[in-house]
Parts: C-alpha cells; structure tokens; sequence
C-alpha cells in the first residue's frame, strides 16, 4: 500500500467517525423548534468541499507528505475528539446537530460550557486545520477553515438568538461570563467576583 492508499484511508476513517459521532448522538432525542435548519445543510456542503479539496490539492500539487505534520493532525484530532466527547456528555439529552430549543429545555453551564459558550463549534474548526493539515493541504486550510468561521458566526447568531429568546437574563449573564469559541479569562474574572 503506498502512502497516499494509506493516508486516504486514515482520512476516510477519521470522516466516517465524525459522521457517526452526529448519528450516534442525535438520535432518540426529544424534538424542539428548529431555528435556522439550512446551516447544518451549510456545514455538510463546507464540509464535504473541505474534504474533496484536502484530496485533490494532494494529488495537484504532489506534495511530499511531511509525517511531523500529518502526527500533529493526528494528535489535534485526538484533541478534538476529546473536547467534543466531553461536550456532548455535557449536553446529554439537549444536543442536537441543528439549533433546537426543547420545550423543557436546560441552560447547560457544565463540562467545556463551563468555559466557553460553543465548544462544539471549537471541534468543529480544528476539523477543519486537522484534516487538510494531515494530507498537508495547506491551500484548502485556507480557504475551507475561514468560510466555516464565517458559516459558524452566522450560526452562532441565530443559536444565541434562540437562547436569549428561550432563557432571557440568565443566557445573557452567562455570555457576559464565557467565551465564544476559546475561552475568556476576562470573563472568568468578572464570574469570580
């Protein structure tokens, strides 16, 4: 099996088990309102775009694949995988791939929410460093990483919308005290006093 057989099949892997992770736990969930559905339909094109690109910009511009670099995509999935785990844990019963607000719906403020107020977001753009980097597509980097911030600010938008309207002062208090993406210790400090 020659290097690019080998990494196509570690970078198909690593896309079937990110699909999986959506299925496994958005499924036998209550259902809410959803607001903004066409986003995920965003994410999933991006996505797929992102991947097909990583492929052909290897095959392109035949690149030799640097295994430092490709061991750091390894390692910042492993980071990705771990931070996402922990997040959904945290939501438990309350994730779900599109925004949705449940009529019993919980302000979740434990685990990485803790921290920062989307840290599935956070996973989701170190997919997008990890996986171009491991077939060291440093182009579809480019390009790919900074149209899923702009589709993630977009999103975020209408996600804290939802919330505000659902929880009102107490979202708005708990946004003045967390990050966004990465977290605050400015915000942490105004928590703490």
């Amino acid at each position: 099996m020659n290097y690019l057989n080998f990494l196509v099949v570690i970078l198909l892997a690593i896309v079937l088990i990110r699909t999986i992770e959506v299925f496994l736990f958005d499924k036998n969930r209550e259902k809410g309102k959803v607001y903004a559905g066409w986003t995920l339909g965003a994410f999933t094109i991006n996505y797929g775009l992102m991947v097909l690109s990583s492929i052909v910009e290897y095959i392109i511009v035949r690149r030799q694949i640097n295994f430092i670099i490709s061991g750091i995509a390894m390692i910042v999935m492993v980071v990705r995988f771990a931070i996402k785990y922990w997040a959904f844990k945290s939501l438990g019963k309350y994730y779900s791939s599109n925004i949705e607000i449940r009529k019993p719906h919980k302000l979740v403020k434990t685990g990485p929410y803790k921290y920062l107020r989307h840290p599935v977001y956070l996973t989701t753009l170190l997919d997008y460093i990890a996986i171009p980097l491991f077939l060291n597509s440093f182009y579809t980097i480019l390009w790919s990483f900074s149209l899923e911030i702009l589709i993630i600010r977009i999103r975020i938008c209408f996600e804290e919308k939802a919330l505000i309207n659902k929880f009102g002062d107490e979202y708005i208090k708990y946004k003045n005290e967390t990050g966004g993406l990465i977290p605050s210790f400015y915000a942490q400090e105004r928590r703490n006093r």
